[in-house]
């Protein structure tokens, strides 16, 4: 068909015509006016009148029979000739015409329109196994996570929250401090509004200089600070000095397994992935086989965020290796599946997706990326499916598009939303343990402090039988800078 496209057009042409011949004919078609063409019921029932005389003629008929017969005929040609001069004449030939130059100019046009926009021409046949191979050199071809990353030029997604005063302020701080080098307070306020405004290679040297003005005399929030400020400067590399800085702040393995761990949070409560993922992994490496289901799932999370949405070779490693520890592990159903969808596989990106509405609680990140996606990768799959009304649609593609052409303003309005949202849900419903970190993680983002601390201090309450479940919602607490 491809060394052959004009067969295509032919085959196409041919079943239009024919289409188009069954429906006009009968509106081109004369009726005769020949009486000798066309026989009426009441030429039958004459004749029928004429064929009862003869009979009686004959005999076959007594008077009596023939009597009977002739009112009967009688009474059906008077019907006939009755229905007859109701009957409509024929339409005028000049209307009939001009209906069917219409019905073949609608027709033929709707159809080329209709195959001009939805379908392809010129496009090649798709064979099954040449579908199947080029997924799987979509899939050979991804790009390794370094790769992934080196792509993303923004690594930070969240926003600086400053009104313009407070940015006046600090540039007033960058002009002043440098010139009183022995200004520990300048240097501290410098130090801090770089951080709230995002700009961490200025908070690291501001914070640089707090730790040489204080000596012995810095404390380990103090050094912790400026190695968070050097490490998401460098986007998550550890140099040297860092090491040499965090061997200070953390002497022994279990502290700098929770250094760690803070760090990783930290680095995710402001959008800085690649950085979350460096610390998520040498958190893992420093606890080892005592690492949870739970602390390789948020590395996936931090993996794909950090490669701006791929699921790359090194992200796929950890959510096979989520699914062999637990099946059912909704992260990685839900990675499992964005990798096929992305390597044009909706078939199996669709079962995944269903796999994960049906065994997920509705309203956690996972399950709310996968309804969002779920229909149209059904679509794309063949099958008729549509999300249950009682399940939560979650953001589809454009809902994602949309949010990023959105002002500072809206996009805080509609993430507060978010949150509140989620927010009266678990004071109504509950929820489990992640959603009730996930929304003190938000709050703290949001620099709701109070707010935080108030949901945590519930939350213990509330799983206080639970030691993994207040584990969870400690990490995000901390993140959030509301608890030790």
């Amino acid at each position: 068909m491809e060394q052959y496209p004009w067969i295509f057009w032919v085959a196409t042409a041919v079943l239009v015509a024919l289409t188009l011949a069954a429906l006009v004919a009968p509106l081109i078609r004369r009726r005769s006016d020949d009486p000798v063409d066309e026989v009426t019921d009441i030429d039958i029932y004459k004749s029928q009148l004429e064929e009862v005389e003869r009979d009686l003629a004959r005999g076959v008929l007594n008077s009596e029979e023939a009597e009977r017969t002739r009112t009967e005929i009688a009474r059906r040609l008077l019907a006939a000739d009755k229905a007859g001069s109701r009957a409509t004449s024929d339409a005028p030939q000049g209307l009939n015409r001009a209906l069917a130059v219409v019905t073949v100019l609608g027709i033929a046009g709707a159809g080329i329109w209709g195959y001009v926009e939805l379908g392809a021409p010129g496009y090649a046949d798709q064979p099954r196994s040449e579908r199947l191979l080029r997924a799987e050199e979509l899939r050979e071809g991804r790009p390794t996570q370094r790769e992934a990353e080196a792509r993303i030029t923004d690594k930070i997604a969240a926003t600086a929250q400053v009104g313009d005063d407070v940015r006046e302020m600090i540039e007033r701080l960058r002009e002043i401090v440098p010139t009183r080098p022995d200004d520990l307070n300048g240097w501290q306020l410098l130090a801090d509004n770089e951080g709230r405004l995002l700009n961490f290679e200025g908070a690291a040297q501001a914070q640089t200089r707090v730790v040489a003005l204080k000596g012995d005399e810095a404390t380990e929030t103090d050094r912790y600070r400026l190695a968070f400020y050097r490490f998401i400067a460098d986007d998550g590399a550890v140099s040297p000095d860092l090491q040499a800085l965090i061997g200070e702040v953390a002497e022994d393995r279990d502290a700098r397994t929770d250094l760690w761990q803070a760090m990783a949070l930290d680095a995710r409560s402001i959008g800085h992935f690649q950085a979350a993922a460096r610390a998520q992994e040498r958190y893992l490496a420093a606890v080892g086989e005592n690492a949870v289901p739970a602390d390789y799932q948020d590395l996936l999370d931090y993996l794909v965020s950090a490669a701006g949405g791929i699921v790359t070779p090194e992200a796929e490693t950890i959510a096979v290796r989520l699914l062999q520890r637990d099946e059912g592990n909704p992260a990685a159903l839900y990675y499992a599946g964005l990798l096929y969808y992305q390597t044009d596989r909706p078939d199996r990106a669709f079962n995944f997706y269903r796999r994960v509405i049906e065994t997920g609680t509705p309203g956690t990140l996972h399950y709310t990326m996968a309804a969002g996606q779920i229909e149209d990768v059904a679509w794309l799959a063949g099958k008729d499916y549509t999300l249950p009304e009682t399940q939560t649609r979650g953001p589809s593609a454009a809902d994602m598009a949309a949010a990023q052409d959105m002002s500072e303003e809206d996009r805080a309005a509609m993430i507060g939303g978010m949150v509140s949202s989620l927010s009266e849900r678990l004071a109504n419903e509950g929820g489990p343990p992640e959603e009730w970190a996930q929304l003190i993680r938000a709050l703290g983002v949001l620099g709701e402090t109070e707010r935080a601390a108030a949901i945590w201090g519930e939350a213990q309450e509330v799983f206080a039988a639970s030691d993994a479940a207040i584990g969870t919602i400690r990490s995000a607490a901390r993140a959030a800078g509301v608890a030790e």
